[in-house]
């Protein structure tokens, strides 16, 4: 999977004088807080971007947030934008992506005795 910074499909990123809600959820190593402060893979793609674009905004701006609601904001507001996010086939028409900015792998993980290839394989069948 590729890891991505979206937009709202509507965002006017490209106007400086616009001021876009930025959110991301704690998912190191792309986002996290240490010491108070933001940090991550993600977040220094983040400020690399602000910083090429001149912007007033700050990694500072960010809002860490919960996944669900950084997710429900970037689709109903056209000032938002989420980081970081996996691109799927049904995510692919709603939003403006930029990267990706990395490849991951996502796996499930459990020792052999538990038992639980079962409900391995139907989490499996229900996320295709």
């Amino acid at each position: 999977m590729l890891i991505f910074i979206v937009f709202s499909s509507t965002a006017y990123a490209a106007e400086s004088s616009v001021k876009i809600t930025m959110m991301t959820e704690s998912y190191p190593p792309f986002n996290m807080k240490i010491d108070g402060k933001l940090q991550g893979i993600g977040v220094d793609v983040l400020q690399a971007m602000l910083e090429v674009m001149n912007s007033d905004q700050t990694i500072n701006d960010v809002i860490l947030t919960n996944w669900s609601r950084a997710y429900s904001t970037v689709l109903k507001r056209k000032d938002s934008m989420v980081f970081v996010i996996t691109r799927t086939a049904k995510r692919e028409a709603l939003f403006k992506w930029i990267g990706p900015i990395a490849k991951t792998t996502i796996c499930l993980i459990a020792p052999k005795n538990k038992n639980i290839w079962r409900i391995i394989a139907l989490i499996c069948s229900l996320m295709k």
